[in-house]
């Protein structure tokens, strides 16, 4: 759940939200980006359409995938070492380095992109190989609420970037 500091940053989000003619609000189906969604859908008088696939990413062992989280699973952590190693933020076999190859977040990103491509078509823009085509005349403006690990997946895959690029070249604060 949000804190009230998590209110309050909520709300600010919200009424700078609330002067970009938003129309649609989706949110993950998680508590904390519900509770965010909702500071901007009342001012707006708007529902929140919840989407599991927005949801926060995993990080399991692939060998034991009932094995409890703990934070050498983490793909930021996973992140900052691959970092620290010098190694390329844009290499697309990022995947298979010895950091990821173990967890299944790869494929977690995976199956995220792919929903959220579905989900894109839905509005009316279609991948196109490495580009999207906007099929609908229609312009919507809408609000997404999701958490840091699927945001940062959400923007690789759209701008043709790696997970590793977006985690530390374009990571946004809380209530981002």
């Amino acid at each position: 759940c949000l804190t009230e500091l998590g209110h309050m940053q909520a709300e600010a989000a919200a009424e700078e939200l609330c002067t970009m003619g938003i129309e649609r609000i989706y949110s993950s189906s998680h508590g904390r980006a519900v509770q965010t969604a909702e500071h901007t859908a009342k001012r707006l008088g708007l529902e929140i359409t919840q989407c599991d696939f927005i949801r926060e990413l995993t990080a399991r062992l692939k060998a034991d995938p009932t094995a409890p989280w703990s934070r050498e699973l983490s793909p930021w952590l996973r992140t900052l070492e691959y970092t620290r190693r010098g190694l390329p933020l844009l290499d697309k076999n990022w995947r298979y380095n010895e950091l990821y190859s173990d967890i299944d977040t790869p494929e977690c990103i995976d199956k995220l992109c792919a929903d959220l491509d579905e989900w894109l078509l839905s509005l009316g823009v279609e991948r196109d190989g490495i580009y999207y085509r906007v099929n609908n005349p229609k312009h919507e403006t809408v609000a997404m609420f999701c958490h840091a690990m699927a945001y940062s997946a959400a923007l690789a895959h759209v701008f043709n970037l790696t997970f590793p690029f977006v985690c530390i070249c374009m990571s946004m604060p809380q209530s981002g």
